[in-house]
């Protein structure tokens, strides 16, 4: 494998694993993000830092700070109301058209979700959290896949948005009773 290779490699990795810790609150809003910090935690190079943090300022997710460093994109009150408004209005939109036009396939698909994540309840119930972070990737899959049959192949371009939604919406990422089967 060619050094370029990975380089990049190393920096899509760093980059996914820095959105997820960002989306599932991991690193929370506010939060400064310390290179040296980062370079260990993530085994990357400040550099290949400097471009993720970049990318994840152009989404949103990351604020430049001039030159004081990064931090983790604050969330207000109205900027939660604001996503669940927008979600509501897709989202509602997409699930009728789904009903519609969904196929048998997606029918399945539906249902096998709902089933994971009512087991996935029932465990986390019991107080074990091992399952917790398939749990809230779980609600997140069951939001994007209730509306995929809607017959319109652009919407899966919402998918961050519902994702970004969805770690915003479950706050910590705790177990809520309910949560993840409400999204499907």
């Amino acid at each position: 494998m060619r050094q370029e290779d990975i380089e990049e490699t190393v920096a899509e990795s760093g980059y996914r694993q820095i959105r997820a810790d960002i989306i599932f609150g991991r690193l929370a809003p506010g939060q400064k993000l310390k290179l040296e910090n980062l370079k260990s935690a993530y085994g990357t190079s400040v550099s290949t830092l400097r471009e993720i943090l970049n990318r994840l300022t152009s989404e949103g997710l990351v604020v430049a700070e001039g030159q004081r460093g990064f931090e983790v994109a604050g969330v207000s009150v109205a900027d939660l109301r604001e996503i669940a408004a927008l979600r509501l209005l897709l989202e509602e939109h997409a699930l009728e058209q789904s009903f519609e036009q969904g196929d048998v396939e997606w029918e399945a698909q539906l249902v096998s979700a709902h089933y994971k994540l009512a087991r996935m309840e029932k465990v986390m119930a019991t107080g074990d959290t091992s399952q917790a972070e398939d749990w809230k990737r779980g609600t997140c899959a069951g939001t994007i896949l209730r509306t995929g049959g809607c017959g319109m192949g652009g919407a899966a371009r919402f998918g961050p948005l519902q994702a970004g939604a969805h770690g915003k919406d479950h706050g910590d990422g705790r177990y809520q009773p309910g949560r993840g089967l409400e999204a499907l």
